[in-house]
């Protein structure tokens, strides 16, 4: 019987039907197979490092600051390292002061986590307070009434008024959408925070647990501004690599008379074997006679 000249599959049931072959189109897996590979990958967004405020920056934001409850919240995030809703949602009832903790319920994500108070010495300002808020379910209540919270917009909107007369209401640029970027914002608590956390010696993962981050690779990029921190501190105390920088010139003997570049005998020794004019062993060897020398001008200084 011969075959069909048309197929008929179309007049099958749908699960009966014979899949579609991918290969058929031979023209279309050339083409696939011929385009030409990208020579480039695509740039990946590098997210720029957040700022925080220092100790002269952070004490001059807190002196003009005329309001307390504004002051509170500053004060709850630069200790806490909450978000601006974290602060604003806060019960009085969340907040243990008896154990040193805060307890932040339906947080970013809506997660809890548990904040430990890492100063105890902040605790009598918590409890002070307490004292002079008055009974209240939230821990900031609203600037007019006791029983209600505190609006988050109603803060950033205050935060940005005290940041300009504090003048620390520098611009960093502009969004995608077109509006004026500021430097400084209420999430600069939050920043802030956790870069001090890293400067007092707390354990990257300590940090992630403090500040509520999924993934440690969202609070790593607090640890590169902790490291800037420490090179910039090195710098004024010990001065720049240029400042420090001694010129050794060429031929090593010229070292032992000019004054000044290597008075050390064993710098001189290090210099040497790094040039290769000395082995391994004769360094050695060298080493155990320079110390012998010391330790017997050590014990006739000490009999003198």
């Amino acid at each position: 019987m011969p075959k069909p000249k048309y197929s008929l599959n179309y007049l099958l049931p749908i699960k009966k039907r014979p899949l579609p072959n991918p290969l058929d189109n031979e023209n279309l897996i050339k083409i696939i197979l011929n385009l030409p590979k990208p020579k480039h990958s695509l740039p990946k967004s590098k997210r720029p490092l957040p700022n925080f405020f220092d100790k002269e920056k952070l004490i001059k934001l807190y002196e003009n600051i005329d309001n307390i409850n504004i002051m509170m919240a500053c004060f709850v995030a630069d200790i806490s390292g909450l978000r601006i809703t974290e602060v604003c949602n806060l019960k009085d009832i969340d907040v243990n002061l008896e154990d040193g903790y805060i307890k932040v319920i339906q947080g970013k994500g809506k997660k809890d986590r548990i904040v430990k108070i890492v100063n105890p010495l902040w605790i009598p300002i918590l409890r002070k307070w307490r004292s002079l808020r008055g009974n209240s379910e939230y821990f900031i209540p609203s600037l007019n009434e006791n029983n209600r919270r505190l609006c988050s917009h109603i803060l950033s909107e205050k935060h940005r008024e005290y940041l300009k007369k504090a003048k620390l209401d520098d611009k960093r640029g502009k969004t995608k959408h077109g509006h004026s970027q500021p430097v400084y914002c209420f999430h600069t608590h939050r920043h802030s925070y956790a870069t001090n956390l890293l400067r007092w010696g707390f354990d990257i993962s300590m940090v992630q647990q403090q500040l509520g981050h999924s993934f440690v690779s969202t609070t790593m990029v607090y640890n590169e501004l902790s490291t800037r921190h420490i090179e910039e501190r090195a710098e004024k105390i010990f001065g720049s690599e240029k400042q420090n920088k001694i010129e050794i010139p060429q031929d090593v003997n010229k070292i032992e008379i000019q004054q000044g570049i290597i008075a050390d005998p064993m710098q001189l020794l290090q210099l040497r074997l790094a040039r290769g004019e000395i082995t391994p062993r004769k360094y050695n060897e060298i080493l155990a006679t320079l110390k012998v020398g010391s330790e017997i001008k050590s014990e006739i200084g000490y009999i003198g």
